[in-house]
């Protein structure tokens, strides 16, 4: 460092020049106390997922389980395993599965009349009776293809008490045919006679 002096002196000014060294560097300072901590920075970006690992070798099958205990007869209000008496609730003598029946539940509601037919269906007096001739072969015939054979049957004469007798209805499923009813005797000169019932479709 250098100074300047300035001193008076008689007549002129003398200028004088001063020069001082550079001091020795002091002991340095002891460390600071620790700062505080800074702000936690931003979590990372997640990584990618790492491959599954390969399976693993099945393990031995479990033992087996107890078996569970016996379940109950359906009889068996109690649950004693045996048959009481007031388990037979049928009174049959027997106390089994026939006592496992519940009461009769209730009537249900009856259903919609049905509708009304067509024609308004037949009475008595569509009914009428057909007797065919007598012979060893009779039959008795509905009047025309439309009726409906109702019954028939056979008659015989002359204390004919035949061997063999046919009585059978004939067409009475076919509507292209007169519905009949067919009667054969086998008694020598005795006879047979059919007799048929039939039902007027037309009214007639």
């Amino acid at each position: 460092m250098r100074f300047l002096m300035f001193l008076p002196l008689t007549g002129f000014i003398a200028c004088t020049e001063t020069k001082t060294e550079q001091g020795i560097n002091g002991t340095a300072g002891g460390l600071g106390e620790a700062g505080t901590d800074g702000a936690d920075g931003k979590d990372g970006d997640p990584g990618t997922d790492g491959k599954d690992g390969d399976a693993g070798t099945p393990g031995a099958d479990g033992a087996d389980g107890a078996d569970g205990t016996d379940g109950l007869h359906c009889w068996d209000l109690d649950g004693n395993g045996e048959a009481d008496v007031d388990e037979d609730t049928n009174g049959d003598g027997t106390v089994d599965v026939l006592d496992c029946r519940g009461a009769s539940g209730a009537d249900g509601a009856d259903g919609a009349d049905g509708d009304d037919g067509s024609g308004g269906g037949w009475s008595k007096s569509d009914l009428y009776t057909v007797t065919g001739a007598d012979g060893p072969v009779s039959t008795a015939s509905c009047d025309d293809e439309d009726d409906i054979l109702l019954h028939g049957g056979c008659t015989t004469y002359h204390n004919c008490v035949p061997a063999t007798l046919t009585s059978r209805p004939e067409g009475a499923d076919d509507p292209s045919v007169i519905s009949s009813w067919y009667c054969s005797a086998s008694c020598g000169s005795g006879t047979a006679t059919a007799v048929a019932t039939c039902i007027s479709v037309d009214g007639s």
